[in-house]
């Protein structure tokens, strides 16, 4: 008889949790203010799908929630949903312009910036972030200058204007290290890492690679960190250093792993199947390319003929070993 009752509590205790977690996965969170906190930890760290899930929850309490939408269209931004995260911003701007709020004002045009140069469109790109810089300049906003500095600088390394990116680049750099920006200061030496890898010089690569792992490692940075490791992996991968290549490859998906980002996990995902192909390990190899397929359907970006007959090469590669 106890043994029974024992039972039947047990599972009616977990049927209980089973109604009760996915109801109350906000319960703790009561206004806008708790919102906006949350959702500034998460994008720091990059768990930018709970960062999208939070800003709608607290856009119910506080509609007109200029931080909230700004994480919104900037999740959006690093999920690839460009057309959501322009929406957004265009909202930011126009109510910037009905306030006449100089401050969201630069932020908007320095984010619509941002998807123009994702969609190549660099004329456009330097128009935005130039109108940007130049309310920043009169608002005396350094850090704000520094960011806008920054992205100018994508801008001439995409178009391969690799001076005039490095110049931008150590402008923002000395703002950032003046105000122990560490998050900034980590996306600046990545960047000018990548610079260094593009001009063949590793050595002075790895080196500002080092320091973006050290500031981003301050402010547990996951999403970023996840990108310099897989930096890191390739240029040693490149020095056929394969010891040191491989462990930051495998630091690189873990974090990918870690923060769900379907994305990150399918690009390093490719790295290490590349990475097997180079040891003539053709089952591993073939193992991380169908996981990178995978991430690659569930992302509905994924050239599905291409990806199988390079899987069935593979394989042949693999039959003939």
């Amino acid at each position: 008889m106890h043994k029974i009752f024992g039972n039947n509590l047990l599972k009616n205790v977990l049927i209980l949790v089973l109604i009760v977690i996915p109801c109350y996965t906000y319960s703790n969170l009561k206004t806008a203010d708790q919102y906006e906190s949350e959702a500034t930890f998460y994008f720091k760290k990059g768990y930018f799908t709970k960062v999208v899930e939070l800003c709608v929850e607290g856009l119910k309490i506080r509609t007109q929630s200029e931080v909230l939408l700004n994480y919104l269209g900037k999740s959006y931004f690093f999920l690839e949903k460009y057309n959501e995260s322009l929406t957004i911003f265009n909202q930011l701007l126009e109510r910037g312009k009905v306030k006449n709020d100089q401050t969201v004002l630069a932020l908007s045009y320095n984010n619509i910036g941002e998807i123009y140069r994702t969609k190549m469109n660099w004329d456009k790109a330097l128009e935005y972030y130039a109108n940007a810089l130049n309310i920043n300049i009169k608002l005396k906003s350094s850090l704000d200058q520094a960011i806008n500095y920054h992205n100018i600088a994508k801008v001439h390394k995409e178009k391969e204007n690799m001076d005039q990116a490095l110049k931008f680049f150590f402008l923002s750099l000395e703002i950032k290290e003046k105000k122990g920006d560490y998050l900034g200061m980590g996306l600046t030496y990545n960047e000018i890492g990548l610079i260094y890898e593009l001009k063949k010089d590793l050595k002075r690569s790895i080196a500002y690679f080092k320091e973006s792992e050290k500031e981003l490692k301050k402010v547990d940075s996951i999403y970023f960190l996840g990108i310099v490791y897989s930096n890191l992996g390739r240029v040693y991968f490149i020095q056929k250093d394969n010891d040191k290549a491989l462990t930051y490859f495998n630091k690189s998906l873990a974090f990918a792993e870690q923060i769900m980002d379907k994305r990150g996990i399918a690009i390093r995902c490719t790295s290490l199947a590349i990475f097997y192909v180079k040891q003539n390990n053709y089952s591993l190899a073939i193992n991380y390319y169908k996981r990178s397929i995978k991430m690659k359907q569930k992302l509905g970006k994924v050239n599905l003929k291409k990806e199988l007959l390079y899987l069935k090469q593979l394989k042949t590669l693999s039959n003939g070993s």
